[in-house]
């Protein structure tokens, strides 16, 4: 008795909260003004005690009145001292991801919800220190997973490994540079290759290609896709015709305008492979208001089937990440990780092309 006495006041201390009037609402405030035991409070709010304590119905409704009307409210640091599991899953995301890994993370979301749980992101940019920051807040918290869309790096990813290693519940969504992880990804250089192939059937010749960089993993798969797809249909490599350049990471029609200056104009490209849906509509307005016929003059490819895509003008021939697929995959994944972390995932997921007008 001692001894559950002592741990009930340990964990009072760590459950506090708010009044109307601003002062700190303690288990024992709650058991005086219901006239009954902290112990008995504890019970009716934390279930401490197990079958050694119990309270009738009539008592821990009054219970559970009299914290709701002192507006009570537990912090996670104390369901955890109390061996409450936090029902908390973390997302880790780069700030300046495409579109489409938010909609991926919206989808996961949702379907965490419908299994209990709740979602915490964090989100940054090329930022390791507030990386680490979040990966200890999520700690704090209580976070039981973590999915990471945000861990490829290349200035820092020994030091980002090094703390991730530390992290066993983790599903990362792409490949990251650490073995024995739990990973899906979506199979970036079949998509690109699904794209050549289209192209090539629809009589393309001159097929033009723009990545941000080299470094980059996702942009490295991308650069490979192309190659592969040029090979497999026998269209020799003009390299001319693959502009990679930092800048375009950031869809603008500024960008749009130069690629366009590049690839069309200049190299006479008669095909175009954007980086995504928001870059493909940008290009096929510049070309339109320069006087090119898209897809006569010109074939434009998305890369992501976001929503617009369809109903762009013309509708724009992209691929279908199946992000739905992988979100559901995640979800379980994650969930078998964290009841046995000693699995290992590495799964990809195959894309489909969408054919739309644009090409």
């Amino acid at each position: 008795m001692i001894s559950r006495e002592i741990k009930n006041l340990e964990t009072e201390k760590m459950y506090k909260a708010k009044d109307t009037n601003n002062t700190s609402i303690r288990l024992a405030d709650i058991a005086r003004k219901a006239n009954v035991s902290r112990i008995a409070v504890s019970k009716a709010l934390l279930n401490t005690g197990g079958n050694n304590v119990r309270i009738s119905d009539a008592t821990r409704e009054k219970i559970l009145k009299i914290a709701e009307s002192m507006n009570y409210k537990p912090n996670m640091a104390a369901r955890m001292l109390a061996g409450k599991k936090s029902n908390i899953i973390g997302a880790l995301i780069d700030s300046h991801a495409p579109l489409c890994l938010y909609e991926c993370l919206r989808m996961i979301e949702r379907k965490l919800a419908e299994k209990g749980y709740r979602f915490m992101i964090a989100q940054q940019h090329n930022d390791l220190g507030g990386l680490m920051e979040y990966i200890d807040d999520f700690s704090r918290y209580g976070v039981e997973g973590i999915i990471s869309f945000a861990h490829d790096y290349p200035e820092f990813n020994e030091q980002l490994a090094k703390v991730l290693r530390s992290k066993p519940d983790i599903l990362y969504i792409g490949k990251p540079k650490l073995k024995n992880c739990n990973y899906l990804e979506v199979d970036v250089s079949a998509g690109i290759r699904k794209i050549v192939d289209h192209l090539v059937r629809k009589g393309r010749k001159r097929i033009g290609i723009f990545l941000a960089d080299k470094t980059t993993r996702t942009m490295q798969l991308r650069y490979q896709g192309y190659l592969e797809g040029l090979k497999t249909n026998g269209v020799s490599l003009d390299e001319n015709l693959v502009v990679f350049n930092n800048k375009f990471r950031h869809p603008s029609m500024e960008n749009a305008s130069e690629i366009i200056n590049i690839l069309v104009k200049q190299e006479k490209a008669d095909a175009i492979i954007s980086m995504n849906d928001n870059y493909a509509a940008m290009i096929i307005n510049q070309l339109k208001k320069s006087g090119y016929d898209v897809p006569g003059d010109v074939a434009v490819t998305g890369f992501d089937n976001m929503d617009f895509s369809e109903f762009n003008s013309p509708s724009i021939t992209t691929i279908n990440h199946c992000y739905d697929a992988l979100a559901e995959k995640a979800v379980n994944i994650l969930l078998e990780i964290i009841m046995d972390n000693k699995i290992t995932v590495n799964e990809v997921i195959k894309p489909e092309l969408i054919e739309r007008e644009s090409t």
